[in-house]
């Protein structure tokens, strides 16, 4: 697949093509080992009639539609072939009002222990793939 990818600033790139960019974050090393899938989705999503923006993440691999670590932006499109696929694979954000220096590093640990034992994750959930 031709790809004219070109740096938009630091470990961020733009991958031109033709008024359907995708933006990439990432190192140039990062950027450089991705699979050739993850282009390969990446493009067949954005070329999806809603998607508005594509973002591709750092730790993006190929996944069964779409990449997963991928971000497809839309306003008014739902994608759920997009989420969910991937034995629960992907990111979360939730925005607190605590700082770094507002949590311990014991407390941290154990944050991140009680999500783990919440949050149902990896091939162990299901007995087959989705």
């Amino acid at each position: 697949m031709n790809r004219e990818i070109a740096a938009s600033g630091p470990n961020r790139w733009k991958w031109d093509r033709g008024g359907k960019n995708i933006s990439i974050i990432a190192t140039p090393k990062i950027l450089d080992d991705f699979d050739e899938d993850v282009f390969t989705q990446s493009a067949a999503v954005r070329d999806t009639p809603g998607v508005d923006d594509l973002i591709i993440t750092p730790d993006a691999h190929s996944g069964f539609f779409c990449a997963v670590g991928s971000v497809a932006v839309s306003n008014d499109t739902l994608m759920p072939g997009a989420v969910g696929v991937d034995m629960s694979c992907g990111m979360r954000l939730m925005k607190t009002r605590l700082t770094i220096s507002d949590v311990s590093a014991p407390e941290l640990l154990r944050l991140v222990r009680e999500i783990d034992q919440r949050v149902p994750s990896g091939f162990h959930e299901r007995s087959e793939p989705p």
